[in-house]
């Protein structure tokens, strides 16, 4: 349940109002390792990861009871930082979005996994947790956002996926004004994307390929035939989504896992985790990783996340685990 603390006034580069609630979630929760993670593949612009505060810029919708243009979409900023002593995250955000608070408290809590019970899934995991208590599984608050980025970073390093992002936000999205200089554009909506031509994005320096997957997406959400969010099965939007030329499995699961807020995603063919598993990037290496996950379902997610952070702070869980010697080096590039 969220809490409202208070409404009050804040002068940054503008005045404005805000609205702040305190979200509660089951300790521990590794706030920190969110931060870096978001941080990690933060768009200029559109987010940032500042002094232990996650800032960013939010577009909400509406699909009905639509009268006037102001009603279409409503635009403004939040705030997430964390509150320790009371087991909550603290939002805060700009009372423009004061009509759409339970959409936004929905999506925050989506976001940051606040529903996750770390005690339940560190029994499935077992040694493989033991290390980073309290992980957390980064939702989004933008499933389009999410799955575009997703096509954007195939087969690139993170960090230039994140340059190409930024490329994308600078042409295609929403300038607005907002207390922070960091913030000032918000990521292109579905249909400011769906029906352009795949040459204004691949002139981004975008693969023309993913430039057309990330217009079919775009048609595909509009026309109501693939729908992404925390309710859709995650099954059927991973088929979906991989009918569209361009997406295939790793990408595909990977947008149900973020997305989605699918806990139990396994990406297939993952270097990374191949890597961590000390397993060979081969058929048989896929097969033995894929069973080896068997025993973490239906908490592969979060295997995934801690198999992911065993490459960057190197622990000695997976020794525990008898799956191999892990390899040396540090393949952050394949991590999304």
């Amino acid at each position: 349940m969220a809490i409202s603390l208070s409404g009050r006034a804040r002068s940054d580069c503008t005045v404005d109002r805000s609205l702040t609630f305190a979200l509660p979630y089951h300790p521990p929760y590794d706030f920190d390792g969110v931060l870096n993670f978001l941080r990690d593949r933060s768009i200029p612009g559109v987010e940032s990861v500042i002094d232990q505060a996650y800032r960013r810029i939010v577009r909400i919708e509406k699909v009905d009871t639509v009268k006037t243009d102001e009603d279409l979409e409503k635009i403004g900023w939040i705030e997430v930082t964390h509150q320790p002593a009371l087991h909550a995250l603290e939002l805060r955000c700009y009372n423009v979005l004061a009509s759409e608070v339970p959409v936004v408290l929905s999506r925050t809590k989506q976001a940051f996994d606040l529903d996750a019970d770390p005690a339940e899934i560190d029994r499935v995991l077992g040694a493989l947790a033991k290390n980073n208590p309290g992980i957390r599984l980064p939702g989004t608050f933008d499933p389009f956002e999410l799955a575009t980025r997703a096509i954007i970073g195939q087969q690139v390093t993170v960090k230039a996926a994140r340059t190409l992002a930024t490329r994308f936000v600078t042409a295609l999205g929403t300038p607005i004004s907002t207390p922070f200089a960091e913030l000032n554009r918000a990521f292109p909506s579905v249909d400011q994307v769906a029906g352009l031509d795949s040459s204004v994005i691949a002139s981004l320096g975008i693969v023309r390929q993913r430039a057309e997957a990330i217009i079919s997406l775009a048609n595909a959400i509009s026309l109501g035939v693939i729908e992404l969010g925390p309710s859709v099965e995650p099954a059927q939007a991973i088929e979906q989504l991989c009918r569209i030329r361009g997406i295939g499995p790793w990408t595909a699961n990977y947008i149900a896992m973020r997305a989605l807020s699918w806990r139990d995603a396994w990406l297939p063919r993952d270097v990374a985790l191949q890597n961590a598993l000390g397993l060979p990037n081969t058929v048989h290496g896929w097969r033995d990783a894929k069973h080896w996950a068997i025993a973490w379902q239906p908490w592969r997610s979060y295997a995934v996340l801690h198999l992911w952070r065993t490459l960057i702070v190197p622990t000695d869980s997976l020794e525990s685990l008898h799956v191999g010697a892990r390899p040396s080096g540090n393949p952050v590039c394949s991590i999304r």
